[in-house]
C-alpha cells in the first residue's frame, strides 16, 4: 500500500504552504537575506499549526502548547529561525503574521536529522504529494494520485482548504538590506549594463555580511 494512502487513513491532519517563487513581484530582497523565503514560509505554516491546535485543544490534555520538529539542514541555524519567532512573539519584527502565541512557543522548536526520525520522513511524503500535484513535469502533466490519496487529512481554516496570503513586501526586512535593494533598483536606469552587473555583484557580496 502506498505510504500516501495510509497517511490518508491516518487520524492526523496535514498542513502545507507553498510559494509560487515567479509571481514574486520584487524577489531581490529575499536573495539578500540567506533563509528569509525559508522564514516567512514558517511563519505561514506556524500561523496555521497554531489555529488547528488552539481550535483542536482538548481540557486536560497537556498545557496545550505545540512542539515543532524541523528537518534539519545543514545551512540553516535554527537558532535563528527561533529568534525570529521570538521577534514575532514580542511585536518587533514587522508584518507578524496572526501567529497564536498561546500554543506557540520558540524554545519548543529542535531541529532531527531527516533519517532519525519517521514523522519528518511522513511529513516529506506530504510535501512530496503537494509538490508534484503543484509543479509540471518535463512533459507539461502533474501527477495528483498522491495529493489525492491524503486529501482528507488537509487541514482546513474556517471550512476553507485554500487561503491566499499578501505577498511580502520590503518591509519584512533589515535596514541594510533594504538599502542595499533601493541602491540596486536606483542604479538600473543610471548605468550601461555591462557596468551595472559588476555594480550589482559587488553589492551582493557587500550584502554576505548582512544575511540572518
Amino acid at each position: 500500500m502506498p505510504l500516501a494512502r495510509l497517511i490518508g487513513n491516518a487520524t492526523a491532519r496535514t498542513v502545507s504552504v507553498l510559494i509560487h517563487k515567479p509571481s514574486i513581484a520584487d524577489p531581490l530582497p529575499f536573495q539578500l537575506q540567506a533563509f528569509s523565503l525559508y522564514r516567512y514560509a514558517s511563519r505561514l505554516l506556524v500561523e496555521r499549526v497554531s489555529w488547528l491546535c488552539r481550535d483542536l485543544r482538548r481540557a486536560g490534555a497537556g498545557d496545550g502548547r505545540v512542539e515543532l520538529i524541523y528537518s534539519n539542514r545543514s545551512a540553516m541555524s535554527y537558532e535563528h529561525l527561533c529568534d525570529y519567532l521570538r521577534r514575532l512573539r514580542d511585536g518587533t519584527e514587522a508584518n507578524g503574521g496572526h501567529v497564536d502565541w498561546s500554543v506557540i512557543d520558540p524554545t519548543l522548536i529542535r531541529a532531527v536529522n531527516h533519517e532519525q526520525l519517521a514523522a519528518l520522513q511522513l511529513a516529506d511524503t506530504v510535501a512530496s504529494g503537494v509538490y508534484f500535484a503543484a509543479n509540471r513535469n518535463p512533459y507539461g502533466e502533474i501527477e495528483d494520485r498522491y495529493l489525492r490519496l491524503m486529501a482528507r487529512t488537509l487541514y482546513r481554516h474556517q471550512g476553507k482548504l485554500a487561503r491566499q496570503v499578501p505577498q511580502a513586501t520590503a518591509r519584512t526586512f533589515q535596514p541594510q538590506a533594504l538599502k542595499t535593494h533601493r541602491a540596486l533598483r536606483a542604479n538600473q536606469r543610471a548605468q550601461p549594463r555591462g557596468q551595472l552587473r559588476l555594480w550589482e555583484q559587488r553589492q551582493m557580496q557587500r550584502a554576505q555580511h548582512f544575511k540572518v
